[in-house]
C-alpha cells in the first residue's frame, strides 16, 4: 500500500512537469521532487544504487524547457554564483574515477560512474534553477507547489515520527543487505523514512524555503511561519539529529540577522533571533521528552556525557579527523585524486580510518576527491556567502530572499560538520540536492530585474 501511495505521488510530480505550459508552472514541482526519497526503479540492492524521483524530474524538465541551441556558457558562469566550483567538483569526480579505475580499483567502475553522475546532478539542478526564465508575476505559480509540498512533508514527517500515521520504514538504521555500502535495507527509504541525515536535513531546508516564499501565499504569513517553525523543530528533535539541529539554529540566527542588517537593526534582530532559538529548543525538547525512550536517552545524553563521547564511534571520528589529513599529506597521488567519488570507505579497508564514512561533508570530499575537491567545496560556500552579502540592503521580498539564502547556506555548512549532507552523492534524494535548488532559485529572484539570458534568446 505504501509503495502504491509513493509511486502515485512520484508520477503526479512528473505528470505536472510534463503537462506544465511554462517553466514557472513546472519549476516548483522540480524543486520539491527531492523530498520524495523512495526509489522508483532499483538498479542495485541498496538505496545507494537507485533511480529516484528527482532523476526523472531533472530529465523531463531539461527536455521540455532547455534549448541547447541558445546555450550561453560564458553567461552561465558570470550569472550563477559559485557555479565554477560546482563544475570543478564534477570534473574532479570524472578525473578521479578514471585514474582510480585504471590504476587502483578497476572492479568498482560502476560505483564510480554512479557517483559521478550524482555529482553532475548538482550542476544540473543549479543550472536549471538559476537560469530559469521567470517573470515577477510567475513567482506565485512557482511558490504554490513548493510551499505546500514542503508543508505536507513537515506535517507527515511529524505524524510519522510520533507514530500517529506511520509512513513506512521500520527504524532509521534497519539491517538489510550486508553487501550494501550502508548495510541498510531499502524499506527505510520508503517515502519519509530515509536516512536520518536526509530526514532532518530536508525538514530544515523546507523551513527556509517556506520563509522565503511566504509573501506569495494568501494566508497570515507570520502565524504560518511560526507554526511551521515549530513543526520543523519538532521534526529535527524527533530524529535526534544534533548536527541538523545546530545547523537549523545557526541558520535562523543568520537569517534574522541578515534581515536586521538590511534594515539597519541587526543588533536587535540578532538578539531576538537568539531568544527565539532558545524558546524553540525548549519547545522541541518538551516534544522529545513526551516520547522519551532508551534510544532518545542515549542520543541526547551524548551531548554532555564526556565518557560516552570518548568511546565508540565518537572516538573513531576523532581519530579519523587526524588520521585522514595526515595520510593525504604522505600520499601525494591520493591527495590529488582522492579515493574516487563515493569511495571513502576505501580508507577503512586499508586501515587509514576506523570508519567507512566521513561523518563530515568536508572530510568526505577530501577523501573522495582530494585537496582540490575540498578547496572547491569551500570556494562554493564562500562564493554563495559573498553573493548574499553583496545583496544585503534590499527591501521587501528581496530582503527576505537574500536572508533565507544566507540562513540556508549557514544551516547546511554547520550541519555538514558532522553529517554528509553538502555535495554528498551517497545521500542523494535528500537535503543536499534540495538545498542546491533552493539556493540558486532564491539567488535567481534577486537578479530578475537585470537578468542575462543564458539558455534562450528571450527571457521575459
Amino acid at each position: 500500500m505504501l509503495l502504491a501511495i509513493t509511486l502515485v505521488l512520484a508520477f503526479y510530480l512528473l505528470w505536472k512537469i510534463v503537462r506544465a505550459p511554462e517553466e514557472e508552472d513546472a519549476l516548483g514541482y522540480l524543486l520539491v521532487s527531492p523530498l520524495l526519497t523512495i526509489p522508483i526503479v532499483m538498479v542495485g540492492h541498496s538505496a545507494s544504487s537507485a533511480i529516484y524521483t528527482f532523476d526523472f524530474a531533472l530529465l523531463l524538465y531539461a527536455y521540455r524547457f532547455v534549448d541547447l541551441s541558445h546555450l550561453n556558457v560564458s553567461a552561465i558562469f558570470k550569472t550563477l554564483p559559485g557555479y565554477i566550483y560546482i563544475s570543478v567538483i564534477c570534473l574532479l569526480a570524472i578525473v578521479s574515477s578514471l585514474i582510480n579505475w585504471a590504476f587502483i580499483e578497476p572492479n568498482v567502475w560502476k560505483f564510480y560512474a554512479y557517483c559521478s553522475i550524482k555529482y553532475f546532478e548538482f550542476a544540473i539542478m543549479a543550472f536549471l534553477a538559476g537560469t530559469s526564465c521567470l517573470r515577477w508575476r510567475s513567482i506565485p505559480k512557482l511558490a504554490k507547489p513548493l510551499i505546500w509540498g514542503a508543508s505536507l512533508y513537515g506535517v507527515f514527517l511529524l505524524l510519522d515520527l510520533l507514530s500517529v500515521v506511520p509512513m513506512g520504514g521500520v527504524e532509521y538504521f534497519t539491517e538489510g543487505d550486508t553487501s550494501a555500502v550502508w548495510a541498510a535495507g531499502d524499506i527505510q527509504n520508503w517515502f519519509m523514512a530515509g536516512f536520518k541525515a536526509q530526514i532532518a536535513g530536508n525538514a530544515s531546508v523546507c523551513l527556509f524555503a517556506i520563509v522565503a516564499f511566504t509573501p506569495f501565499i494568501a494566508i497570515k504569513q507570520r502565524l504560518y511561519v511560526w507554526l511551521f517553525s515549530l513543526i520543523i523543530f519538532a521534526d529535527v528533535f524527533l530524529t535526534t539529529s544534533r548536527s541538523d539541529l545546530a545547523g537549523l539554529l545557526a541558520g535562523i540566527i543568520a537569517m534574522l540577522a541578515a534581515i536586521g542588517f538590511s534594515k539597519g537593526q541587526w543588533k536587535g534582530r540578532l538578539f531576538r533571533a537568539t531568544i527565539c532559538g532558545v524558546v524553540l529548543i525548549l519547545l522541541g525538547g518538551s516534544v522529545l521528552w513526551s516520547r522519551w525512550d532508551r534510544k532518545s536517552q542515549e542520543r541526547i545524553s551524548e551531548l554532555w556525557n564526556s565518557d560516552l563521547r570518548a568511546t565508540g564511534s565518537y572516538a573513531d571520528r576523532m581519530y579519523d579527523a587526524k588520521a585522514l589529513p595526515a595520510y593525504m599529506v604522505k600520499m601525494p597521488v591520493e591527495a590529488l585524486i582522492g579515493a574516487g567519488p563515493g569511495n571513502y570507505f576505501r580508507y577503512a579497508n586499508i586501515n587509514v580510518t576506523r570508519l567507512g564514512l566521513g561523518h563530515n561533508a568536508y572530510r568526505s570530499i577530501l577523501g573522495e576527491l582530494g585537496w582540490f575537491g575540498l578547496a572547491s567545496l569551500l570556494g562554493w560556500c564562500v562564493a554563495i556567502g559573498l553573493a548574499c552579502f553583496r545583496s544585503l540592503g534590499g527591501v521587501g521580498e528581496s530582503s527576505l530572499w537574500v536572508a533565507a539564502t544566507a540562513g540556508l547556506l549557514i544551516d547546511r555548512m554547520v550541519a555538514s560538520w558532522s553529517a554528509d549532507s553538502l555535495f554528498a552523492p551517497m545521500n542523494m534524494g535528500g537535503s543536499n540536492l534540495f538545498a542546491i535548488g533552493i539556493v540558486y532559485m532564491l539567488l535567481r529572484f534577486k537578479r530578475l530585474a537585470r537578468h542575462t539570458a543564458t539558455r534562450r534568446t528571450k527571457c521575459a
